[in-house]
C-alpha cells in the first residue's frame, strides 16, 4: 500500500452514538438555557433581589432550635449528712458558683438528669476543696451518681454528700434534651 492510497482510504468507523437532538419547546424555538428567567416586580420582595437556584430558604422548627438566651441555668440538689450531729441538710448549687459548707468549698461544674422515659439517674461533676491552715486542698474532683453514691463518693471524716436532682432555674428537670 502506497502513501497515496492510505490517504484516500476512509477512516475506520468508531462506535460513537449519533448526537441526541435537543428538545424544542412548543413553538419550535430552542430554549435559552443561559439567561435564567425574567423577574417580574411581583416576584421580588422589598429589599431582596431575585432568588437564585442557590438561595434556599431555611425553615426554623421551634422544637429543634437552640434557645437564643444562651445556656440554661442549672441547679443541682444535694443531700449533705453531717456525721457528727447526724443531721441531713439539703443544698442547692448553681453551676460554677462555690458554696461553703464548714471548712469545705463545693463547686458544681456540670449536672444532668435522665429523661422520664429512662431509668432515673442524676450525674454531677463536682470539685470539693477543704481549707486547712490557709491552703485549699482538693478532696474530690469527678462525677457523682445519685443511684450509686458509694461508687464515687466524697470521703470526708465529717460530711457525706450525694446528688439528688438536676433542675433548671425554673424548677424543671434538666435532661439536656431541648
Amino acid at each position: 500500500m502506497s502513501v497515496a492510497s492510505a490517504q484516500d482510504a476512509p477512516p475506520p468507523a468508531l462506535p460513537v452514538p449519533p448526537p441526541v437532538p435537543l428538545i424544542l419547546d412548543q413553538e419550535g424555538v430552542m430554549p435559552d438555557f443561559g439567561s435564567g428567567y425574567d423577574v417580574s416586580p411581583d416576584d421580588e420582595v422589598e429589599g431582596d433581589g431575585p432568588l437564585s437556584t442557590f438561595d434556599v430558604p431555611v425553615l426554623e422548627i421551634p422544637g429543634l432550635v437552640a434557645p437564643t438566651t444562651g445556656e440554661v441555668d442549672r441547679v443541682g440538689s444535694f443531700s449533705l449528712l453531717n456525721k457528727v450531729t447526724a443531721k441531713l441538710q439539703p443544698i442547692e448549687l448553681v453551676i460554677g458558683e462555690a458554696a461553703d459548707v464548714g471548712s469545705m468549698s463545693i463547686v458544681m461544674r456540670d449536672c444532668i438528669s435522665t429523661p422520664p422515659e429512662e431509668p432515673p439517674e442524676t450525674k454531677v461533676f463536682l470539685e470539693v476543696y477543704e481549707n486547712k491552715a490557709g491552703f485549699d486542698n482538693q478532696l474530690f474532683s469527678g462525677w457523682m451518681f445519685a443511684s450509686s453514691p458509694g461508687i464515687n463518693g466524697l470521703e470526708h471524716p465529717v460530711y457525706d454528700l450525694w446528688p439528688t436532682a438536676c433542675k433548671t432555674s425554673s424548677g424543671e428537670d434538666f435532661t439536656g434534651i431541648n
